[in-house]
């Protein structure tokens, strides 16, 4: 402002003419100005408007009660967009509550979404319902300066609009070629953090390995893991008066997040050797990730109990330091977010198969689409609103306060960097909001305004990148890009067998119980085969057919071959 200020006067003094004519200007400029910042004034004191927003994320747990307060980032949203929010989080069955409110009419204003393998088509029946916003109109029509039209990124636009046919959801966590040229990472650990990060993996407690002499390399075949975990059962080592607990799955997520790292730890994948598509139950690794957790349950090192665990559940018992070992979504845990008295995390990544299967680890080298799927529906009565929250949430100022409140939270380095504070690093999420809105997570924006951690502990920090990044980190595992197995929401329900999909996988879900928990090796053999002779007249193999033939036209389309690596 003192360098517009000075720039006017010296032109207003060149003549009499240029005088007036500035005087003139800057009245006008003047009353522009009073208008503005009347308009602003009359919004940051109007009643800020309430929002529903639907979640079908059963884990995320931002905090459910809104709150004014100028120290939390609610209230920073509220006072900068005008907005508060009732959230509806289900515990459980979210995607089938929310087909329901579309069938209804009942639909909520702001509606975030996770669609696991496709399982639920939530996300294709989002889009089909024609209920909607075609976001880029909606910014053309209520926000048409907003950053979103010209900053966000093509590669990943692209992406959201051939799955979807329009772009209609903002993605989390996204990370592209286009954003880190706009966001180029801070530092070499923010490239491999890319290329190798992977939550599902096995972690195991530093703390007990030592107290029972264990050399964690020793875990690293299948025979040395189940050894080890042989070896703590017998030990009768306790924490704080409790017993330790040999191995944790991921709780009632195991039939998904804890198989998929072990079977692909153990040589499974969709690709056969014959570079044809398959169901994953029909690797020979998956089989022998089920005997695998069969063997365990059996010795005692799983509490079949621990099956059905929900993910407070699961990471509350990490938090006691009772666990010595856990397979399954490292992030359900938080074990990154302990920062007093807590064990060291170490993986053994991979452990490998008694088969003699070499280790496949998928990556998605692509744009991605993200993880978490926010929509706006035609249905909210303040669209306008709710298009400038989600323009402020995603730029960088709304990122920036996500962090925090400079000063308090987080400092800025000389480089510009955010430094978080010690007041910061006490942030709880579920009650201050920030840290707490992963629907707005901007991957290659947060690798780029951070510096490589020196701490150990925390999100991000350097015990948890060696945790996630052992291994694909491994030169034992075999690294392919997976790209081409993308399966579009919506595109079996297209071919008819929709509602065969979420038969079949209703139906293996509850098969995999029965097996892990079989009283023997035979009995898990038999009640395999059952299992994968039912799923194939259930209709698997017309919906594999159906997939194949995805795969092999995106495999050309990428330039990706496919082919399977141990089988």
């Amino acid at each position: 402002m003192k360098k517009l200020s000075l720039l006017l006067i010296l032109l207003c003094v060149v003549t009499a003419f240029s005088l007036s004519g500035c005087q003139a200007q800057t009245k006008t400029s003047n009353a522009n100005q009073a208008t503005e910042d009347t308009a602003k004034a009359a919004e940051e004191t109007a009643e800020p408007v309430t929002l529903n927003w639907f979640s079908d994320v059963s884990f995320w747990n931002p905090p459910m009660t809104w709150s004014s307060d100028p120290n939390t980032f609610m209230g920073i949203i509220t006072k900068k967009t005008g907005v508060k929010f009732s959230m509806n989080i289900p515990p459980q069955d979210g995607a089938t509550k929310l087909s329901l409110m579309l069938v209804s009419g009942d639909i909520p204003d702001v509606i975030t979404v996770a669609d696991p393998g496709n399982a639920t088509n939530i996300i294709s029946k989002l889009v089909k319902s024609g209920k909607m916003w075609n976001l880029e109109e909606l910014i053309k029509k209520y926000d048409p300066n907003s950053h979103l039209l010209t900053d966000f990124p093509n590669d990943i636009k692209k992406a959201l609009i051939n799955r979807d046919g329009g772009w209609y959801a903002f993605p989390s966590h996204i990370s592209s070629d286009d954003l880190r040229k706009t966001y180029p990472p801070s530092s070499q650990y923010y490239i491999d953090r890319n290329k190798y990060q992977f939550n599902d993996t096995i972690m195991v407690n530093g703390k007990l390995l030592e107290q029972a002499g264990i050399e964690l390399g020793s875990l690293s075949t299948e025979q040395g893991l189940l050894d080890a975990l042989e070896k703590i059962k017998d030990s009768n080592l306790k924490v704080n008066g409790a017993d330790v607990i040999p191995l944790l799955v991921d709780g009632k997520n195991y039939w998904d997040t804890t198989m998929r790292s072990i079977t692909s730890q153990f040589g499974g994948m969709n690709v056969d050797k014959n570079g044809n598509y398959r169901d994953l139950i029909y690797s020979s690794g998956y089989k022998h990730a089920l005997e695998f957790l069969n063997k365990s349950v059996n010795e005692g090192f799983i509490d079949p109990s621990d099956l059905t665990m929900d993910t407070n559940a699961t990471a509350a018992a990490i938090v006691t330091g009772r666990v010595f070992a856990f397979w399954g979504n490292t992030a359900n845990t938080h074990y990154a977010d302990i920062q007093t008295n807590q064990p060291y995390w170490q993986s053994p990544a991979p452990v490998l198969s008694s088969t003699g299967a070499k280790p496949v680890f998928g990556k998605h080298y692509s744009p991605s689409v993200g993880w978490m799927q926010t929509f706006i529906s035609k249905t909210t009565k303040e669209p306008e609103k709710a298009i400038k929250w989600l323009s402020y949430m995603s730029s960088n100022e709304g990122l920036y306060d996500s962090n925090g409140i400079e000063g308090i939270n987080y400092i800025l380095d000389k480089n510009g960097m955010i430094d978080v504070t010690d007041e910061g690093a006490k942030n709880d999420h579920t009650k201050t909001g920030f840290w707490a809105y992963w629907p707005f997570s901007n991957t290659s924006w947060e690798n780029h305004v951070f510096e490589a951690p020196t701490d150990q502990l925390g999100p991000g920090g350097l015990m948890d990148t060696a945790v996630t990044t052992a291994f694909a980190r491994s030169e034992k595992t075999v690294i392919f890009d997976n790209s081409a197995l993308d399966v579009p929401p919506g595109y079996i329900q297209s071919k008819g067998l929709g509602n065969q999909e979420t038969e079949i996988r209703n139906f293996v879900q509850a098969e995999i119980a029965k097996i892990i928990t079989a009283k023997d090796l035979s009995e898990v053999d038999a009640l395999y085969n059952n299992m994968v002779k039912k799923a194939t007249s259930m209709g698997l193999d017309k919906i594999d057919e159906a997939k194949d033939a995805l795969m092999k036209q995106q495999s050309k389309e990428m330039g990706i071959p496919m082919m399977g690596i141990n089988e």
